[in-house]
């Protein structure tokens, strides 16, 4: 091999000087970070001109299942698809509060699927006219998974916190996600309630007023209301608060984390349902609607089913009537929605005017807390 002879010398030493000063110069003012820039065509980035971009599924997901969505049911969904179709996609998720998600996807969030906290979010988007109606008629009910009502208390259950009318206690200081923004402060609501109805709560049974009262009492306690319940955990985890009002799979997944707060599981509690539905008129737009249809019908899989297990939920209802979903721990009495009037009963109970929600609100007024979805829509 010949040596390199003067000019190409030169011309080589101009490459690396010319390399150094672009990278010397990637962060001065004006020059935009061109290293950085997504659009240019290093490796990891975009397609170049005349590739096509590998499709892209959007999930709005209610918060508490984020770390199951991101590491276990997303990753298993891309491998499936690609091993079954012979594509590449891309899942990207957006995790808040169901109901601040429900609001947002109604705003304009072109989301392609929606897994939600509890039904009435989802009907808000069948009313919108973005989710067919008929998305129950699944054989699963439209639900991906189950859970229930429950408190966490610190480690040793230093205030002996055992039944829900211990919260009424005036040295307990409570933690709820706030309903306005949270499926799980809107369950919440449902379980404390329906426990005070079904005379689990040291009041009379079937007494309509004495359960709104219980409830107040219960809500004079709260210090913090977060707008998820995964931020009202945050917020536990960070030493605030004694008592913590969350699901079952979400003091599972803290105890995964290496949390060691106590479970204290009442004697009623309401059984939790949650959503999941292709957003028709988004995932049509988009071109998605077989992969976001795949992507419902894969949550329903017995790989999916078995992290869902693992993570403390337990199947739909519609899979389980007759079985202990959740096996001996679980509440003696596991009520559900339709024990509250139904959906409808249940909304007009919990949410519009002269109900529990309002009363709730007119509470906080005189408490004069600050939360997290005050200002919001």
């Amino acid at each position: 091999m010949r040596p390199p002879n003067l000019r190409e010398i030169l011309i080589a030493a101009a490459v690396i000087i010319g390399l150094g000063l672009l990278w010397s110069m990637k962060d001065l003012p004006g020059f935009g970070g061109f290293l950085d820039e997504p659009d240019v065509w290093f490796a990891g980035s975009d397609p170049r001109p005349g590739e096509q971009a590998p499709r892209r599924l959007v999930l709005a997901v209610f918060s508490t299942p984020r770390e199951m969505y991101e590491q276990d049911i997303i990753p298993a969904f891309e491998r499936h698809w690609h091993q079954t179709q012979g594509e590449e996609i891309e899942v990207e998720a957006s995790f808040r509060g169901s109901r601040a998600q429900a609001r947002a996807i109604v705003a304009g969030f072109e989301a392609d699927v929606a897994a939600l906290a509890w039904e009435p979010d989802m009907q808000a988007l069948v009313a919108g006219g973005l989710v067919e109606a008929d998305w129950r008629d699944d054989g699963w009910g439209g639900m991906i998974s189950s859970s229930y009502v429950i408190m966490a208390t610190r480690s040793g259950n230093p205030l002996e916190i055992q039944r829900w009318e211990d919260l009424t206690r005036p040295d307990v200081e409570l933690l709820l996600a706030d309903p306005r923004s949270s499926g799980e402060g809107m369950w919440g609501l449902a379980a404390l309630y329906g426990a005070a109805l079904r005379g689990q709560a040291h009041v009379p049974p079937d007494d309509h007023e004495a359960a709104v009262a219980f409830v107040s009492q219960v809500l004079a306690r709260v210090v913090v209301m977060d707008e998820s319940a995964a931020e009202s955990l945050e917020t536990f985890a960070q030493g605030v608060g004694d008592v913590v009002i969350t699901y079952q799979d979400e003091l599972v997944a803290a105890r995964l984390q290496g949390q060691s707060w106590v479970r204290v599981v009442p004697e009623a509690s309401v059984l939790v349902e949650h959503p999941i539905a292709v957003v028709d008129d988004y995932a049509q737009r988009h071109g998605n609607q077989d992969l976001a249809e795949a992507f419902v019908r894969f949550t329903r899989q017995p790989v999916v089913q078995e992290q869902l297990k693992r993570r403390g939920y337990g199947p739909p209802p519609a899979l389980d009537r007759a079985g202990p979903m959740f096996g001996p721990k679980r509440p003696a009495d596991l009520f559900t929605i339709e024990d509250l009037g139904g959906w409808a009963g249940a909304t007009q109970l919990l949410l519009e005017s002269g109900g529990v929600l309002e009363q709730f609100l007119g509470e906080l007024g005189h408490l004069g807390l600050s939360t997290a979805s005050e200002g919001s829509p």
